[in-house]
């Protein structure tokens, strides 16, 4: 029993819908935001085809974009796209092109079960070659994930080279992730649970938890990555953070913690310092790029 309800949390958690994120945004102060994502943005609606399911989203061409830049936006677990217009606005304001789409098993995506990054970056390889063919290879190309999103980004960094990465709560390692909430909700069930996780994961999709560490990809990658954590995560402990910016071989990177802010809380704590230091970061890595 407790091993589904692990399996359950991590591969079938609640979802928001488009406009459960809409309402969400609104609520946080983000008016500014869905004002431009409703009436100034100019979007193209997309799909790609990821193993067998389709994955949905949309790209915004912005007139004030140089040298075809864009950012990826991925979004974390249970949410959709629409939680991306709030960092689009930071994006699209700082003169990038964006690509905003629905992780699997939300939204309007396919796919039946979350694997929190297993599966995820090959959905994301998808969207960097399509992103890539709609803006030219030679883009400047940034990507910008929350949580699982930004844990799935970070994975794909064996294979792909943006020019920055900016990861805002991801997990440094899924087994450490889930132990610890198993620990946490569990108990002395705890290991009981997570083994039995572990196996449910295996027989319903070949997932195995076990197998996903971001922090390996970070360690062998040169590309520049701004971590952002809230102190106060119950979800995911900063100490993820901690542990991939120390392993992080570019000396551009950045580790921002920031007080008080809970799981996926940074940008609607301190919005506008949280602006200001990820466009900081922007700035500084496409000053070496000239």
């Amino acid at each position: 029993m407790v091993g589904k309800q692990i399996a359950d949390l991590i591969m079938q958690p609640k979802k928001q819908s488009f406009s459960d994120g809409i309402l969400f945004l609104e609520k946080e102060g983000f008016s500014d935001a869905l004002e431009d994502y409703f009436n100034k943005w100019d979007k193209t609606r997309f799909r790609v085809k990821s193993e067998d399911i389709w994955i949905l989203g949309e790209y915004v061409k912005n007139p004030a974009a140089k040298d075809n830049r864009v950012v990826v936006i991925c979004h974390g677990q249970g949410a959709t796209r629409a939680l991306d217009i709030g960092y689009g606005k930071l994006y699209y304001d700082l003169g990038f092109n964006l690509v905003l789409f629905d992780e699997r098993s939300f939204g309007e995506s396919g796919g039946e079960y979350c694997t929190l990054g297993m599966k995820e970056q090959y959905d994301i390889k998808e969207v960097l070659k399509f992103t890539k063919e709609v803006f030219g290879k030679d883009a400047i190309l940034g990507m910008h994930g929350e949580s699982m999103g930004a844990a799935s980004e970070l994975l794909l960094l064996d294979t792909e080279k943006p020019d920055f990465v900016v990861a805002d709560c991801p997990f440094a390692d899924t087994g450490l992730l889930i132990d610890d909430l198993a620990k946490k909700y569990a108990g002395p069930l705890a290991k009981m649970g997570t083994r039995s996780a572990r196996k449910i994961g295996l027989k319903r999709c070949d997932y195995d938890f076990r197998t996903v560490r971001p922090i390996d990809s970070v360690k062998d990658s040169s590309v520049p990555i701004c971590f952002v954590h809230g102190k106060s995560d119950s979800l995911i402990d900063c100490k993820h953070s901690k542990m991939m910016y120390e392993a992080s071989k570019n000396p551009m990177s950045e580790l921002h913690l920031v007080d008080g802010a809970d799981h996926a809380q940074c940008v609607y704590r301190i919005r506008e310092e949280y602006f200001d230091f990820v466009a900081a970061f922007v700035k500084k890595v496409l000053a070496s790029i000239k």
